[in-house]
């Protein structure tokens, strides 16, 4: 719309000016170059609001929580307080949007990371149904997330980025690559591993190697659980397990930082086989959505497992824990299966949405088919949310976890309530 002669407007389809045909303004002789942001620009740090708000040219940051269809290109450090929705945003190298105050940021339709986003506390970034993460995208984000810090105590998670590079999304991930000791998170450092059995509170902390393992599209049997350790290639959606350092702390703090994963992720499962999988986005995500989604190759059924806070040993005759299920009906509190101790107790049951980072079995129905996490089944809830929040929120909002045990072997599923 800059590109003018008189009032007649070049369509830029050849090299000489338009001046006799083309697009033409009447009935108003003042042409001035183009002020409406197209697309807002911040012009300094801030929230988004005063990073793009600039009265000589008549622009109003307001506007950009006003309507969420801005466009916002990030050229300066933003650190957010509110929710935001926007329709495309460019974030550029070198800068970073902070979401606190437990926020979201939604995008609906194009997102160009090259810089970071940190989302802060349970802040989350929610991609919609049409929003595209542009694959060149090289830049990261991050997402602090909490899991048991006994040393004895199964975490299951899920990754909610991959690997960051600038040629591919949802490619996949290694522990040790894009999870860090969050214990400061204005301080992230590479976490310590040892081959041993037994993490330990250092700093940074050590985690054991020997308990990251993954259970995909197989019988119930012992015996195909897959070792997987630090620098195993896991996928999107792919659940695994592990253990805790043995702090003193009830949970420990870690932070993903990766490229975050977006749109369809899909993997198979057989017949009546059993999957361990997991939430692969910054996000929550609907359990009731997820269910219908993949009604025809799952039965409806989520199984989590909670380890009580009282274990002391890695044998499964001693562990103090149970299943709880989560259906579309409702979800029922842990039940110790066979093969534990049975000592120990928990009212707590599953509600509907999964937590970032989060771990669950689910098994194939008669028929097997593809399992599958879309954009649709992602929403804003945050993990304390005192009327639905999440399965098995602790206090500070750790993971879930579904138990393998250790009976002086690798690691065995108890399967009794699956």
């Amino acid at each position: 719309m800059d590109t003018y002669k008189d009032d007649i407007v070049d369509d830029l389809t050849t090299a000489s000016i338009d001046t006799g045909t083309g697009m033409k303004l009447y009935n108003h002789k003042v042409i001035n170059v183009q002020q409406a942001p197209m697309p807002f620009v911040t012009a300094t740090t801030g929230t988004f609001s005063t990073a793009v708000n600039d009265a000589s040219n008549d622009i109003r940051g307001l506007d950009v929580y006003d309507y969420d269809y801005s466009i916002i290109q990030v050229k300066h450090n933003i650190t957010e307080t509110t929710n935001s929705v926007d329709l495309a945003m460019f974030v550029d190298p070198g800068v970073t949007v902070n979401m606190t105050n437990n926020t979201k940021l939604q995008n609906d339709w194009y997102l160009k990371l090259d810089g970071k986003i940190d989302l802060v506390g349970k802040s989350q970034l929610v991609q919609t149904a049409n929003s595209e993460l542009d694959v060149t995208s090289a830049g990261s984000l991050e997402r602090d997330q909490q899991g048991q810090a006994i040393k004895y105590n199964y975490n299951y998670w899920s990754s909610p980025v991959s690997t960051i590079n600038s040629t591919t999304i949802n490619h996949g991930f290694t522990v040790a690559g894009v999870m860090k000791d969050g214990t400061d998170p204005n301080n992230i450092q590479n976490l310590q591993w040892t081959t041993g059995t037994n993490g330990s509170p250092t700093t940074p902390i050590t985690l054991s190697s020997y308990w990251i393992f993954k259970f995909q599209n197989s019988s119930n049997s012992y015996a195909n659980w897959s070792s997987v350790g630090q620098n195993g290639a896991l996928l999107p959606g792919q659940g695994f397990t592990m253990k805790g350092c043995g702090s003193a702390a009830a949970d420990q703090n870690y932070t993903f930082v990766g490229k975050p994963n977006n749109g369809t992720i899909t993997s198979t499962v057989g017949a009546n086989n059993l999957n361990l999988c997991g939430n692969p986005y910054p996000s929550a995500i609907d359990a009731n959505q997820f269910i219908d989604d993949n009604a025809a190759s799952i039965k409806g059924t989520l199984y989590i497992w909670e380890h009580y806070n009282t274990n002391s040993s890695h044998a499964t005759a001693q562990y103090q824990g149970g299943y709880a299920t989560y259906t579309k009906t409702g979800g029922t509190a842990p039940v110790a299966p066979a093969g534990v101790s049975g000592i120990g107790s928990s009212s707590k049951t599953p509600k509907r949405f999964i937590p970032v980072g989060q771990g669950f079995f689910v098994t194939g129905s008669a028929t097997g088919g593809s399992i599958t996490f879309n954009n649709g089944q992602r929403l804003f809830i945050k993990e304390d949310d005192a009327t639905s929040y999440s399965m098995f929120k602790q206090n500070n909002g750790p993971i879930s976890v579904i138990n393998p045990a250790f009976n002086n072997s690798p690691i065995l599923l108890l399967t009794n309530n699956l």
